[in-house]
């Protein structure tokens, strides 16, 4: 539900002498039940709310059953090395101590700054008042998923590095939850100077990307349901951002949830301990989504050449009498998208959508 629906439903409802108490009233049921009925509603143009799942369920009463996304415009804008012309590392960590002062002082050099940030609210700040290039965490600290999603979920902010530092034994790789991925990792031990010539790539590889790219995002999950659905909302939450005008929004999620389910269901065959990648890329023209599972593939040829045609549905459902793989995801991708394409393999897509 869009404000204007909103205003729409309240004045068809009380009239527009109504008083201002009886608006906000009439406002709070209608949001009310429509987030009850599972829509999105945006709160007075500063955040988009809607029930999650466990919510909708009523498994969950807590602040797990309900999110809220800030519409474009809320937040201030990130100031980035190349907005503010200073190279400056933000160290994230849970709480100051002699270890990051140290580490502070081995980053600071006579072209850049180390900062101490605590916390997401500590990097936040850190952001707003200094700018960003790079910013440092263990991959364990407590809130480190917040400071990924902060980071990575707006466009401004996802072009700031995110180097994230693993304890010997850790494995970057693994993938038990939605996880938001990092731009790049150490492993313990390393040495001082790795971790200044990582950041030092980086900041040159994200200033390089900057120039032809808006928003880029990576994140991975495990092959079930909970975690499908957590994907599809923050896709959701993500493409907002992109400039696409509402009915381009919602072909695009709607493709990207078919190209999950077909990579879940056929790809990785729901094994539960099989992982889907995905990749989201903004730049000024296009918004290009690839979705990777860990499967074997299949023969995406008979259905791209085909394209939407009856034939094609036809094929589509043929396959499904005979027990083997459908398509039908596919032609409705087709239909969602401008562009669709596999690799060679086939179990990797990728999703194009023009702005």
């Amino acid at each position: 539900m869009k404000m204007q629906e909103l205003v729409n439903q309240v004045t068809e409802s009380i009239g527009k002498q109504a008083t201002p108490a009886a608006v906000l009233q009439k406002s709070g049921e209608l949001m009310r039940d429509a987030l009850r009925n599972g829509e999105p509603v945006e709160f007075f143009s500063l955040a988009r709310l809607h029930l999650t799942a466990a919510g909708l369920s009523g498994k969950a009463s807590d602040e797990s059953a309900i999110t809220a996304q800030p519409l474009p415009g809320l937040l201030p804008h990130a100031r980035t090395a190349s907005q503010s012309g200073e190279r400056v590392v933000i160290l994230a960590v849970v709480e100051e101590d002699p270890f990051s002062k140290i580490m502070v002082r081995r980053l600071e050099t006579p072209d850049q700054k180390a900062v101490v940030a605590i916390g997401v609210e500590g990097v936040m700040q850190a952001i707003t008042e200094y700018g960003a290039s790079a910013v440092i965490m263990d991959s364990n600290m407590e809130l480190a998923d917040e400071i990924r999603m902060f980071l990575k979920s707006s466009p401004e902010r996802s072009m700031i590095s995110l180097i994230c530092l693993y304890a010997d034994g850790e494995d970057p790789e693994s993938v038990n939850s939605f996880r938001i991925c990092e731009d790049e990792f150490l492993v313990e031990p390393y040495e001082t100077e790795e971790l200044r010539k990582k950041i030092d790539d980086e900041i040159k590889r994200m200033a390089s990307e900057r120039r032809y790219f808006k928003h880029e995002v990576s994140f991975q999950f495990p092959a079930k349901p909970l975690y499908q659905q957590q994907a599809a909302q923050f896709m959701e939450r993500i493409i907002s951002f992109s400039g696409m005008g509402e009915e381009k929004q919602v072909a695009l999620t709607v493709a990207f949830r078919e190209s999950v389910d077909n990579a879940i269901r056929h790809g990785n065959l729901s094994h539960p301990d099989s992982c889907v990648t995905v990749a989201y890329v903004l730049d000024h023209e296009k918004v290009t989504i690839t979705v990777e599972d860990q499967g074997k593939g299949f023969d995406s040829s008979v259905y791209l050449q085909s394209r939407v045609s009856a034939d094609a549905v036809e094929t589509a459902r043929a396959r499904h009498r005979q027990g083997r793989q459908g398509g039908l995801g596919i032609m409705l991708m087709l239909k969602s998208l401008d562009k669709l394409e596999y690799n060679r393999t086939g179990n990797r897509a990728k999703l194009t959508k023009f702005l």
